[in-house]
Order: C-alpha cells, then sequence, then structure tokens
C-alpha cells in the first residue's frame, strides 16, 4: 500500500478526470472509463478521494446517483442486477429492465465497478455489455468507471462489449522507490497504541521493526 503522499500526488489528476466524468453525465453525456493502479486497494481510497471532491460540486451533488459494484462480492450479474435495484431502490423493477430508462424523466447514474477484470469472467459479460451498451445508446445519462489492478483489462472483453467501451484509460503506476514502498509497508503492519492486547501489540511491532531493519542490511 503507497504512503499517505504518494496518494495525495495521484488524487489531483484522477480527481480532475472523476470531477470531468461526473459534469459529463450530469450534463447527459455518456462516459466511459478504466483506471488501471498496481494496488487494488489504493486504486480504491484514490476514487474514493475523487468522488468526494466531485460531490462537492452543487451540480454533481443534487442530481447524481451512484452504484458501486464489486465483482468479489457481485459474483454473477444476477447478484449484480439485484444490487442495483437495491442501491437506485428500484425494487419493483426485474430483470434487465433495471438498465433500460427513460432520458428525459432519468437522473444521472454512476456505476463504479471495482475489480472490474473479474466482471469480464461473468458469463457472456451481459452485465458489461448492458451497462456500456446504456450509456453508448444514450437510453439515459449514465457513467461507468472501472477499476483494475491489470492493463491487459482489455484483452478479457468480448468483441461486442470492446466496441461499446470509449477504451479511455487513465493508469497510475507507481513512482515510490523499494525505500518508499517498505517504510509503507511497514506502516501498514505496525498496529496502534489503541490495540486492545497492549502486550501482543509492543511483541508484534517488534517484530515488524526488527524484520524492517533486517531487510535493509
Amino acid at each position: 500500500m503507497p504512503s499517505v503522499y504518494a496518494l495525495k500526488e495521484k488524487a489531483l489528476p484522477l480527481s480532475k478526470e472523476v470531477c470531468l466524468t461526473g459534469l459529463d453525465v450530469v450534463r447527459s453525456r455518456a462516459d466511459k472509463n478504466l483506471i488501471t493502479h498496481t494496488y487494488g486497494r489504493a486504486l480504491v481510497e484514490l476514487l474514493r478521494c475523487a468522488l468526494r471532491e466531485l460531490l462537492d460540486l452543487q451540480e454533481v451533488k443534487m442530481n447524481v446517483l451512484q452504484v458501486h459494484l464489486s465483482s468479489l462480492l457481485q459474483m454473477d450479474d444476477r447478484i449484480a442486477l439485484r444490487e442495483i435495484t437495491r442501491q437506485l431502490q428500484l425494487e419493483n423493477v426485474v430483470g434487465d429492465k433495471v438498465l433500460v430508462s427513460d432520458k428525459s424523466s432519468s437522473q444521472p447514474v454512476f456505476f463504479i465497478l471495482e475489480e472490474f477484470d473479474l466482471f469480464a469472467h461473468h458469463k457472456n459479460q451481459t452485465l458489461l455489455y448492458n451497462l456500456l451498451d446504456v450509456s453508448q445508446s444514450a437510453q439515459a445519462p449514465v457513467a461507468v468507471v472501472g477499476l483494475t489492478c491489470r492493463l491487459d483489462v482489455l484483452e478479457l472483453l468480448e468483441k461486442c462489449v470492446k466496441s461499446r467501451f470509449s477504451h479511455r484509460q487513465i493508469h497510475l503506476l507507481s513512482s515510490l522507490t523499494f525505500r518508499q514502498y517498505r517504510g509503507a509497508f511497514r506502516s501498514e503492519l505496525t498496529l496502534q497504541d489503541d490495540f486492545p492486547d497492549s502486550k501482543f501489540s509492543q511483541e508484534w511491532n517488534l517484530c515488524v521493526s526488527v524484520r524492517h531493519t533486517a531487510s535493509r542490511t
């Protein structure tokens, strides 16, 4: 996991991209982005920072609906559709009709797909096809942002899905040196002072410190 300053360094350009995407969807212009980073958890944190900045814009805050999906939780399209209906409060709408709407009367929707590459392993990639098709056909103002650690993710997409993707990708490659990475990793492993078992915490942190020192020699 990168250090805090490394995240802040990358958050600014990502915030600009996410804000532009959010404004696009509010103004009824579809958008599809893929954001790649070598650290999955760091990528999610970066996006959360960018979304907070996006929601500071009054135009966005009052209009945009967010749907967060993770392929680690929504392991097939049926579960994913059920989660979409829950987050959009569309419990009375059934099946694929969840993704059908009248552009003139619908609110803009911002779809964030974590572990995007695993969605590509769903049968026939139906969910991805439907989401990208809706955004492309302008049935409703929709933005789709996928998060992944895989640089080759486009190679996983079926031809019909790939043709509906804008091929707009944001690569956030790590700029940390090995020393910085090691320090960040040590920080992640170190238990905080308020850990319930203080004796275990001290022994654990000592062990982490010793191993960190040994790795430098």
